[in-house]
């Protein structure tokens, strides 16, 4: 399959004969062009994990590959028209496998001995895992200070840890020169190949409406990267004459840091880095300098979306109700895309005969519970249990 990598803002080319992931002209992330074959519509093939797309995707699946993607979709009992795309039925729990895995097998074609990322949590655990796998060495750079939980799940895997104390932010133009000095693949939020395996849930969402597209689509929103991924796949079936639209994009961040919001909100067609970042339970989808934040911008703008900021309170509120309605148990990042719906909804952006898929990105199971307006269940002497639910009214 013939690709090359290709800059979304200045259209600058570059050939395909080594691993890189920014525009040398304008500094702009960059993703994959090629002439890819959309041939799994009509076809008999029983995969239906990520292999299935293989003729979409710039990398040859050979070796011992995991299962990611064929992830479950379902309607929701949320509101009418309500779909869910359910990532944390991935292999580590979030929708990172898929860029995870494209990642590492581009690596290990490129002959890389060792892949690398900068991770707050889910993309760790992702490379970690997939990584130890697939059999190459794995570099991980987290935050000092991070919820034990994650450094447990990270460490099972074995890769090697490294803390970062101080500006986090800074450490992403300072892994690209760690990678060419050390000849470490960085496999970070904006890297083309996690853009190239991140995309294919758009390709399983139209699958999964039998060919028809939604109106809207709403996730999560960090570095910008999945929701380029995301809005990418639409865009190729769309130029391969296979749906008839790309659906609005819109999307969520959490209100103590949304560099991304800030601009939309202004009206701005770049985004500013953030120096001030709140406390919030949002771990995985903090970035007070996202690196896709000027190409989603740009995306959301041209399908005529929106972006919304959302409060802790609104996350939780929201992974309440999907776990009661839906029995599906998020993060709250993850369930910042289910507030968002709300509001959509409530301002009459989003109309009640439209469809909207929700991408939960990530699964709760990991992170530190967090108890609101929670009684302390009762503690009662086996031999009285019988006498205290004769009083008990359910």
């Amino acid at each position: 399959m013939d690709w090359k990598y290709s800059c979304y803002s200045c259209e600058k080319k570059y050939s395909n004969d080594k691993m890189i992931s920014r525009c040398e002209n304008c500094g702009e992330p960059l993703w994959v062009e090629g002439d890819f074959k959309y041939d799994w519509k009509y076809s008999n093939l029983k995969c239906r994990d990520i292999r299935r797309y293989s003729s979409a995707l710039p990398v040859k699946f050979s070796g011992n590959v995991p299962y990611v993607g064929g992830t479950p979709f379902r309607k929701s009992n949320i509101s009418k028209n309500l779909y869910l795309k359910d990532e944390t039925k991935n292999l580590t729990g979030s929708f990172k496998d898929r860029g995870s895995l494209i990642g590492i097998l581009k690596s290990i074609e490129f002959d890389y001995d060792t892949v690398a990322t900068l991770s707050h949590g889910n993309m760790a655990i992702s490379m970690a895992s997939l990584s130890s796998v697939m059999g190459i060495n794995c570099l991980i750079f987290i935050p000092y200070k991070i919820p034990v939980e994650r450094i447990y799940y990270i460490k099972i895997f074995d890769p090697k840890v490294i803390y970062v104390r101080g500006d986090y932010g800074k450490l992403y133009d300072i892994s690209i020169r760690i990678g060419e000095d050390k000849r470490i693949s960085f496999i970070n939020s904006d890297n083309p190949f996690r853009i190239e395996g991140q995309k294919t849930t758009s390709f399983e969402i139209i699958e999964n409406m039998d060919w028809r597209v939604p109106d809207h689509v709403i996730l999560p929103l960090s570095s910008g990267g999945n929701a380029s991924a995301v809005w990418k796949g639409f865009s190729e079936l769309y130029k391969a004459d296979l749906i008839e639209k790309i659906p609005t994009i819109n999307c969520a961040q959490p209100k103590a840091c949304s560099p991304i919001y800030n601009a939309f909100s202004e009206g701005k067609k770049r985004v500013t880095r953030i120096d001030k970042i709140e406390s919030t339970i949002a771990y995985s989808i903090i970035n007070n300098d996202p690196p896709s934040g000027n190409r989603i911008l740009r995306k959301i703008y041209e399908t005529g979306g929106r972006i919304l900021a959302i409060t802790d309170e609104e996350m939780l509120d929201s992974q309440k109700q999907l776990a009661l309605r839906d029995g599906v148990f998020v993060e709250p990042s993850s369930a910042s895309a289910i507030a968002a719906y709300k509001k959509l909804k409530e301002e009459g952006f989003i109309d009640k005969n439209e469809s909207t898929v929700i991408i939960l990105t990530g699964a709760g199971f990991k992170e530190k519970p967090i108890l609101k307006e929670m009684e302390i269940s009762p503690i009662v002497d086996i031999n009285k249990i019988e006498m205290y639910m004769k009083g008990l009214k359910i």
